[in-house]
């Protein structure tokens, strides 16, 4: 079961990983999303938030922070 994108949980989560990393807030949700197992479309879904731009947010952290791009086959 996912914890709600709003729990406390998931707050902590978002506040730590911003502190350590140079990560903006909503970078920050976006990856723990990923970590919890979410899609783009999930975490757009999850975080109330339009698809592209959660999209667009993903782009730049693979930019930002030089992560490998995911192919799909």
């Amino acid at each position: 079961m996912r914890p709600a994108a709003n729990s406390p949980e998931v707050r902590a989560q978002v506040a730590q990983l911003v502190a350590r990393t140079a990560l903006t807030q909503a970078k920050s949700e976006i990856a723990i999303g990923f970590w919890h197992g979410l899609s783009e479309k999930e975490i757009a879904t999850w975080l109330g938030e339009p698809q592209n731009t959660v999209h667009e947010h993903v782009r730049r952290l693979y930019r930002d922070q030089r992560w490998p791009e995911m192919r799909c086959s």
